[in-house]
């Protein structure tokens, strides 16, 4: 059986508080995984899971800016504009 995009490589993988970010970068997908302690076991497991198609959003430059303004206040940017215009 063929490979998923997911089993084909191993991404690159940060912890940021309760969310996991995942980059696939051959398959070109960022993923974000809520992590959720199981109240029974108190283990944690992964939750709800959004993944982003970068080449998605490579046809929305508004959507590339919404991303850069995030990323912007992420990182304290006095501004928080991400060097973008939304009127464009």
């Amino acid at each position: 059986m063929k490979k998923r995009w997911f089993e084909r490589e191993t991404p690159l993988t940060e912890r940021a508080g309760p969310v996991l970010v995942r980059w696939f970068q051959r398959a070109e997908r960022l993923q974000f995984v809520s992590i959720r302690r199981d109240p029974g076991t108190g283990t944690e497991r992964p939750g709800l899971c959004f993944t982003v198609g970068i080449r998605d959003l490579a046809g929305s430059p508004r959507a590339i800016c919404l991303v850069e303004k995030a990323l912007a206040q992420a990182r304290g940017s006095s501004n928080g504009d991400g060097g973008c215009n939304m009127s464009e």
